[in-house]
């Protein structure tokens, strides 16, 4: 794959790797580990995801802090830190608006960034993401976790790759040989043992952007590999019940990480490019914020539809699978956007409006 290899600089000086290619509407993925975008670009791990999302679009990923071609050594490696490492990077290369994917715990630097830039985020996808920190998402207990640094960071970088087989094969169980192996091969070239402690799930032990969920008003859409064992399903669910515009997809995959052979793949690409190409989909691109409030996202009209219908809180959330808090800001949002001083105006406004 052709692709244009460049450098920024983060907030604290730490020296970020990206790559673009394709062309057309920008569309950023967001960091994880296992990346090095001199060497996946062709790969069985990452080429065909890197292939599929430059198809029709201007394609940018970029390493994240202490993996692949950044700095190996950074001050920080918190949550904000990595937001900052997007936002050097979007700004490097002065996109002003776009779309923006999230996988694994990428998912929750999208999601923060989303929260703090809903102007600059057209769309959102998240992928087997989770907005919780990594124990609560995996059910693993502390001592799993503890037990896990201590033979990373014992067996990481021996030369016998029985170990990293093993944690490869935690992320993708149904991978062929091949794939596995080179699997092994990214993660010994994209970090070193030392790094994966300070990368990866062990520092998003502590992140939660769950509270974040319900600010943001994207038009999103949630993947999730349905056997996944890396991330539980119930995580997937929890995001887009809680995003104001999201829907969710389940994916029949037991991989973390799709593999271009299965059929889970197909399904993924098909609903990909629906979501994307889909210009029906509410936009913040090129709108001001008074023209944003005059519009209800598909969500917001549907909980306008129930509160018309007499129903409260709790039963609204009950029907359209979300929280009490996420009915609530919904509730919100439509009495600001409506003008409604309280929800017997919204119901007359929307029967103004012949929607009931």
């Amino acid at each position: 794959m052709d692709q244009t290899i460049g450098f920024c600089t983060s907030a604290d000086g730490t020296r970020i790797a990206y790559a673009v290619a394709g062309a057309g509407p920008p569309l950023v993925r967001t960091a994880t580990w296992m990346t090095h975008v001199a060497l996946d670009q062709d790969g069985a791990i990452w080429g065909h995801w890197w292939r599929e999302l430059a198809k029709s679009r201007t394609f940018v990923r970029y390493d994240q802090r202490g993996c692949g071609m950044s700095d190996r050594e950074a001050p920080s490696y918190s949550l904000d830190a990595r937001v900052k490492d997007l936002e050097a990077v979007v700004d490097s290369l002065d996109l002003t608006t776009f779309d923006l994917l999230g996988y694994s715990y990428g998912a929750m630097t999208a999601i923060e960034y989303a929260a703090r830039h809903p102007e600059r985020v057209s769309r959102m996808i998240i992928y087997g993401g989770f907005a919780r920190g990594r124990a609560r998402s995996s059910g693993r207990s502390p001592a799993e976790a503890a037990a896990q640094g201590t033979l990373i960071r014992a067996l990481w970088d021996r030369d016998d790759a029985s170990y990293l087989a093993s944690f490869a094969y935690g992320m993708i169980p149904d991978a062929q040989a091949g794939q596995l192996g080179e699997a092994v091969e990214l993660l010994r070239a994209s970090m070193s043992g030392e790094s994966a402690m300070n990368l990866g799930p062990f520092p998003a032990e502590s992140f939660d952007v769950f509270d974040r969920l319900p600010e943001i008003e994207t038009p999103s859409v949630v993947f999730h590999s349905l056997g996944s064992p890396s991330v539980d399903l119930e995580e997937g669910r929890l995001i887009a019940s809680n995003l104001p515009n999201a829907r969710f997809i389940g994916i029949p995959s037991r991989n973390h990480l799709l593999m271009a052979d299965e059929p889970g793949w197909e399904t993924f690409v098909s609903e990909l490019r629906a979501f994307l190409n889909d210009v029906r989909l509410p936009s913040a691109v090129g709108t001001t914020s008074r023209e944003r409030q005059e519009g209800l996202s598909r969500r917001e009209l549907e909980a306008l539809l129930l509160i018309c219908a007499g129903k409260t809180d709790r039963v609204i959330a009950d029907e359209l699978s979300i929280s009490t808090r996420t009915v609530s800001n919904h509730v919100k949002h439509i009495l600001e956007k409506t003008g409604s001083a309280n929800r017997a105006q919204a119901a007359v406004w929307a029967a103004h409006r012949g929607l009931v």
